[in-house]
């Protein structure tokens, strides 16, 4: 588990960071492609400490960084580093057991994750001329990353009884609208199902990685500006035109 950990770790860093050079690899496409912005909002956990509502009522928060490449008016790349926290109640478990068991404690862990994932519009979105019709659009995501979860001080529990770093596969979709010329605002609902049950210190009943693990989910908020970006080509052509000026023969008067 730690190897599997491990690799996607590393190809989330990879995807997180090459994301921002594919501007380079080709002058000749680039036209302004690159988004950077902020986000943020709120996170809930679902797991053994909570029940099918209570999930929208321990709510914490989470901001952080997104950068988005973007391949055409429909697809586009993204990578984002946040940092927030998660809660969860005895209380509130579906599991009776744990609602009994003594003295019942609540849980709060800082979180901090990195991830990468693709993205896939229903229509086109322009983000130069608010006068045109597809200024908003809905979207699909789908990727992967990494969470590092901090020991809640407040409880005393060993460290090695919760999780403390695994990945996760990561499913939602949101609504872009611009607002303004290269400003775009979008909200978002973003589910993690993560490798782990023991986010939450708890090990539930034992099951497969897809049915019993714990879940990350967050309701979000980015704001996101259209880099501006010179043509790389511009230059390199002006210089090629006049090497090829230069060599042509001159006709006499």
């Amino acid at each position: 588990m730690m190897i599997l950990i491990r690799r996607i770790f590393f190809c989330c860093i990879v995807l997180f960071f090459s994301t921002a050079l594919l501007a380079q690899t080709d002058c000749e496409t680039e036209r302004e492609k690159q988004d950077v912005g902020i986000i943020g909002g709120g996170t809930f956990y679902m797991g053994d400490l909570t029940d099918n509502y209570s999930m929208f009522r321990h709510f914490s928060y989470y901001a952080g960084l997104i950068y988005r490449y973007n391949f055409t008016e429909y697809y586009a790349v993204r990578g984002q580093l946040a940092y927030g926290e998660i809660r969860g109640d005895m209380l509130r478990s579906d599991m009776p057991e744990l609602r009994g068991n003594g003295d019942p404690w609540k849980f709060k862990r800082p979180m901090l994750f990195l991830e990468a994932a693709g993205e896939v519009g229903f229509m086109p979105l322009n983000v130069f001329d608010l006068r045109k019709n597809n200024c908003w659009a809905p979207f699909l995501a789908g990727g992967f990353g990494v969470v590092s979860l901090m020991k809640d001080n407040n409880l005393a529990i060993a460290e090695n009884d919760g999780e403390t770093f695994c990945g996760y596969l990561l499913i939602g979709f949101g609504v872009k609208y611009v607002i303004a010329p290269r400003i775009t605002i979008s909200a978002e609902w973003m589910m993690r199902k993560t490798f782990s049950d023991k986010i939450d210190y708890h090990v539930g009943i034992p099951g497969s990685v897809l049915i019993n693990r714990d879940w990350i989910g967050t309701l979000g908020v980015t704001v996101t500006y259209r880099l501006k970006q010179n043509n790389p080509c511009s230059t390199y052509s002006t210089i090629v035109s006049d090497i090829k000026e230069s060599k042509k023969p001159k006709i006499r008067k």
